[in-house]
């Protein structure tokens, strides 16, 4: 089933003294949410108003899952060219509203606004920075 969407039907009964129809039936898919569409691995494609990021940096990503979990793979070239993991972090999400992840790790917690989110890309603002996020 997708999103969004009506579906209809109706019920044709065939015995041997001939057939009979039912009326014509529909129902509607609900919406598509942000936490539906949020769910999945987010590759950083830019940072606004930063250098553009290298095809390293790109391999950096953020996991959200169906369960509220989220993870931040963050990886950086260091001085000789060669990949290092910079970073891994675990936290757990909620959608707040529609246009608002609250992470929490420990006691800690954060907000991120959405600025734009769509089947393939995620536009953050965290901690001053707007994001660009590619799945």
């Amino acid at each position: 089933m997708y999103f969004n969407t009506i579906y209809n039907w109706k019920v044709v009964a065939k015995n041997s003294q001939g057939g009979t129809k039912s009326l014509v039936a529909s129902f509607k898919t609900r919406a598509q949410t942000n936490q539906d569409l949020i769910v999945g691995k987010w590759f950083f494609e830019s940072r606004l108003g930063e250098p553009e990021m290298s095809d390293f940096e790109k391999t950096s990503f953020m996991l959200f899952s169906s369960n509220s979990g989220f993870e931040i793979h963050t990886y950086l070239e260091d001085t000789n060219d060669e990949s290092i993991t910079s970073q891994h972090h675990n936290y757990t999400y909620t959608i707040l509203g529609n246009n608002q992840i609250e992470l929490t790790s420990g006691s800690n917690a954060q907000i991120w606004l959405i600025q734009s989110l769509t089947q393939t890309e995620l536009i953050i603002l965290a901690d001053g920075t707007t994001l660009t996020l590619l799945k």
